[in-house]
């Protein structure tokens, strides 16, 4: 059972609008949907499928996933998934890696679309963004990948409690009559993944901006949002005393100051490190499901370091980086309570040396070091020649 089977999706082309379709062609009684983006007008709108009939169609192409409305050099395209790969299932939903993706160009009378930029220009950038799309992208129609499992959880024990509270049963302290409340009921609201994704890792959040009403904060139509995650995941199933047990890894990048390794980094005035990533394990035997996750970024302090070899800078000192240290510690505090910082670099290597310092200039400095516990690991010392078994 492949769930993407389900969902059908085209973009239709005509010159003055383009519509997107959805129909499930395997639920014959669910009525297909259809939406329509004018530019002209700045809108889009849920239209009658029937609409079709009376228009001259240009272009229809078949489509994964709808991934947003993208600019590029002014002009507005339709981005979607034309290719994925299927990863596996977890609780019974597809994961799928983008593997291909196309653009669909949304007719604007008002711009002369190349009066500014030449065509080739807009040819290199979509090139660009195609290939980038390959290198770990994924979703889901039916799981939240932007959070992880102990936030799922979090989220469905406040539904479930505000579900309690609805019924006028305020007793908190009752916790047979909370694990006995039924989790299927909940898990169907959160189809509705869009509501509850986590920014964060979110990568085609701001591509959804003009499906968005203004007025009520809403998606026009779920069903024309799929969010990706940027990173990796993989699962495989085994055996350990004839229990069958399912292994999940799923690592989620964060969009924030993301970028290439040796141009980003360090933490920036809003508290985001470079590259920061969240790296979920996943154990599921039967109902039981367990979770743990490490967090990996470049060192919370201001500093620049370009190429393999080259000097490091420290360019801000203890007393300009504390709160933008701050404001990266509260971050994490929302979703974990206690952290625990591995300082991994080597003290001998003259590039990591200065890191170092001032990181531990940072972590002398806080007040509410009960929050938090700083190792330093030798790792070259202690597991020479990649000896990684002593860890």
């Amino acid at each position: 059972f492949v769930m993407e089977k389900e969902k059908l999706f085209r973009v239709i082309s005509t010159d003055e609008e383009v519509y997107l379709q959805y129909k499930n062609e395997s639920k014959k009684r669910e009525p297909i949907r259809l939406l329509s983006i004018n530019l002209i007008n700045n809108k889009i709108r849920v239209e009658d499928p029937d609409i079709l009939q009376k228009k001259k169609i240009n272009q229809k192409h078949k489509a994964k996933a709808i991934l947003g409305i993208i600019n590029i050099k002014g002009i507005e395209f339709v981005l979607y998934v034309t290719e994925s790969d299927l990863i596996g299932h977890m609780k019974d939903e597809a994961i799928f890696r983008i593997s291909e993706v196309d653009f669909c160009e949304i007719p604007n009378n008002k711009i002369n679309k190349f009066e500014n930029v030449e065509e080739d220009q807009i040819r290199y950038i979509k090139d660009g963004i195609s290939k980038l799309l390959k290198l770990g992208f994924y979703y889901s129609f039916g799981l939240d990948l932007t959070n992880s499992q102990q936030n799922h959880f979090k989220i469905l024990y406040a539904l479930k409690k505000q579900k309690q509270n609805n019924n006028n049963n305020n007793n908190n302290d009752d916790d047979e009559e909370l694990d006995s409340f039924d989790l299927n009921l909940i898990e169907k609201k959160m189809k509705n993944i869009f509501k509850n994704a986590y920014k964060k890792y979110f990568f085609n959040y701001n591509l959804y901006k003009k499906f968005i009403n203004h007025e009520t904060s809403e998606p026009i139509d779920y069903t024309f949002i799929t969010p990706i995650i940027c990173g990796y995941i993989d699962m495989f199933n085994f055996e350990i005393d004839n229990n069958k047990i399912q292994y999940i890894l799923i690592s989620r990048r964060s969009q924030n100051y993301a970028g290439t390794r040796y141009n980003t980094r360090g933490i920036n005035d809003d508290g985001n490190v470079a590259n920061f990533c969240e790296s979920e394990q996943i154990i599921i035997k039967d109902n039981i499901l367990c979770s743990f996750c490490q967090l990996r970024g470049s060192v919370p302090i201001f500093f620049e370091q370009l190429g393999l070899t080259a000097y490091t800078d420290i360019t801000r000192d203890k007393s300009l980086t504390i709160d933008a240290f701050s404001r990266h510690l509260e971050e994490i505090y929302k979703d974990y309570k206690l952290i625990y910082f591995i300082n991994l670099l080597n003290q001998k290597k003259s590039i990591e040396a200065p890191i170092i310092a001032e990181f531990e200039k940072q972590i002398k400095f806080r007040k509410d070091s009960n929050k938090f516990r700083y190792i330093f690991f030798d790792m070259q010392n202690e597991c020479p020649k990649d000896n990684y078994s002593k860890i």
